[in-house]
């Protein structure tokens, strides 16, 4: 006798939405898509596809794809006032995909996006969750569209929607935890000459500290404090053209749980943290392909036990390497000018430090072992 397959309505259609969905589909679960948006975001937040989410989006072809448009990222400099403290070099981790692929993440929405596509599904923008509620251990869901209201009854619900995440709050999860008390800030600028690629720079300044990475030869994305990046761009800004600048803040929060009843969360809607690392969105991606496969192997209710201490380990590290990084101390610096350099040293120190970064210290997905 054959089963019938579950059905599932996700909740945004971001990176973590569509990733949710193309795994789904390439299980032969066709699901519904939303998003109460009116289309796809131009501005790229994220940059980093790690290879841990070069793993997970293999198997659909989107990987190929990725590392044709991708810069790879094989380096990356800590310079303190002015001199190199030391430096990650991505190019020593072994694995199969040994670097940062540094792809906009509107790029990477949009391959998600002609995925799904091919795969026949549809996001429907413009459609907003405006309830959910809870009987009987069924759980139902109130749709609006510009000119409709339907209420549906999925088999499950994956809340796939950020930081804000109504689902979330539908749900009745609390978000704990608490905002950093810096406000950051980020700038693309395209340079006249021509910048290596490959190579990324933290540059730690009296003030805070400025990340640098290139998008490509010309155009690289700063990331540091607000006073930072207003100083960066002043002094660049001659013979130069900012594409894009934004403020924004940043917290460090989870949920308690990342389902209840039959609605699960992934991405930012259960984790949020600063961008330290570019783990947010390819955490996000990782939450949604293990729970496609949970899904379709019947055992969904393991879910939140299986990601929640991953999402609570990499928020603990995030959070590490943010003070590092915009707190003051001797301790602080003294550990990024000697203590750093002489672990480094140590190959399986830096193995270790290197997977950690990568998002590799996490537990591999099962479904993609051999």
């Amino acid at each position: 006798m054959t089963m019938a397959m579950p059905s599932v309505l996700i909740v945004g259609a971001g990176p973590v939405g569509m990733t949710a969905a193309l795994e789904l589909k390439r299980r032969g679960i066709h699901p519904r898509i939303i998003d109460k948006a009116a289309g796809r975001a131009q501005q790229s937040r994220a940059l980093g596809v790690n290879p841990r989410t070069l793993e997970i989006l293999e198997p659909s072809g989107l990987t190929e794809q990725l590392l044709m448009m991708g810069n790879k990222l094989s380096r990356n400099y800590i310079v303190e006032y002015g001199r190199t403290a030391f430096t990650l070099r991505l190019s020593k981790l072994k694995h199969h995909f040994p670097f940062m692929l540094i792809v906009p993440q509107s790029e990477t929405e949009r391959l998600l996006n002609d995925a799904i596509r091919a795969q026949g599904l549809e996001v429907e923008w413009n459609t907003e969750l405006m309830e959910l509620t809870v009987e009987g251990g069924q759980v139902t869901a109130v749709i609006a569209t510009e000119d409709s209201c339907t209420y549906e009854t999925p088999d499950y619900i994956i809340g796939a929607d950020g930081a804000y995440s109504t689902t979330r709050q539908f749900a009745g999860l609390e978000f704990r935890g608490s905002g950093y008390p810096i406000v950051f800030a980020l700038a693309d600028i395209q340079y006249q000459q021509p910048r290596d690629p490959s190579a990324g720079t933290i540059e730690v300044l009296p003030g805070g500290a400025v990340a640098s990475y290139p998008i490509n030869e010309h155009v690289v994305r700063h990331v540091g404090t607000s006073a930072d990046i207003v100083s960066l761009i002043k002094n660049r800004r001659a013979g130069n053209s900012v594409l894009w600048e934004s403020e924004f803040h940043v917290s460090f929060r989870h949920v308690d749980q990342m389902s209840v009843h039959s609605v699960f969360l992934a991405g930012d809607a259960a984790h949020v943290h600063s961008p330290v690392g570019a783990r947010g969105m390819n955490l996000g991606i990782e939450d949604a392909a293990w729970l496609a496969w949970l899904i379709s192997t019947g055992e969904a209710h393991t879910y939140s036990e299986e990601r929640l201490p991953v999402a609570k380990r990499v928020i603990r590290f995030t959070k590490t390497q943010t003070d590092q990084l915009f707190q003051r101390g001797p301790l602080i610096g003294l550990s990024r000018r000697v203590l750093a350099p002489a672990m480094l040293a140590l190959p399986f120190v830096e193995q270790m430090a290197l997977r950690r970064l990568t998002g590799l210290d996490a537990p591999a997905p099962p479904w993609l072992e051999k």
